[in-house]
């Protein structure tokens, strides 16, 4: 693919040819933005500081079909849709919702719906990934198959309802986990299998003995 690349030299020159041979500024067109920095494998794989619109031809403000993506940023990312399937650094984004979408490092998102999160994640209206290492926040509604760490939300195990596997510690209003093995901490905690302690104003612990399920400000099963 050819990219237009600045370079900066003694003087500022613009460059048509292959990114990966001119560190510097590339505006590509599978990125639909600008990358800076280090831009390889084509003008796909961005080191450095990506800011994109997220639209599929520039001007459209719907969101891009993926084979739009770059395939990898590494450094910051400032984007309104999500604009690459793999982040790693600060990314900052409006809605970073895909099914195929990893970020490692710190994500802030108005709402974000992603795979896979090795870091912290921030969804202020909400946060899902299937899979969590490390911390995940959503302002409303907290969601995951697997957490590894903390989740913090309004509810946290929303979706999928009850199928949330968690090890370490969920916070919110409303709790509920599939399996726990850890802590729940809010107003009512619900699991079907229970490894350590709740503390709420009613817990439930599918997993205790009759007349020991549900439980008023601490439940518990070792």
């Amino acid at each position: 693919m050819r990219n237009f690349v600045v370079g900066f030299t003694i003087l500022l020159a613009v460059f048509v040819g292959d990114a990966s041979a001119y560190p510097g500024v590339s505006i590509n067109r599978k990125g639909n933005g600008i990358g800076i920095g280090n831009i390889r494998s084509d003008g796909n794989i961005v080191d450095g500081f990506s800011l994109a619109t997220g639209t599929a031809d520039g001007s459209s403000r719907s969101r891009p079909p993926e084979e739009k993506w770059l395939d990898e940023i590494n450094g910051i990312s400032l984007s309104f849709w999500p604009v690459s399937k793999k982040i790693r650094g600060l990314s900052v984004s409006v809605f970073l919702q895909g099914a195929d979408v990893e970020t490692t490092g710190i994500t802030i998102s108005g709402f974000m719906a992603q795979d896979k999160v090795t870091g912290i994640a921030i969804g202020v209206g909400w946060g899902f990934a299937h899979e969590v290492n490390g911390i995940i926040i959503g302002g409303t509604f907290q969601g995951s198959s697997q957490v590894n760490g903390i989740a913090i939300g309004g509810i946290t195990g929303f979706l999928p309802v009850m199928n949330m596997n968690l090890n370490g510690l969920a916070i919110g209003g409303l709790n509920f986990a599939k399996q726990v093995n850890g802590v729940q901490i809010g107003v009512f905690n619900y699991a079907e299998h229970l490894n350590g302690m709740q503390i709420g104003v009613i817990n439930y612990a599918g997993n205790n003995p009759d007349g020991l399920k549900w439980l008023p400000v601490i439940n518990a099963h070792f």
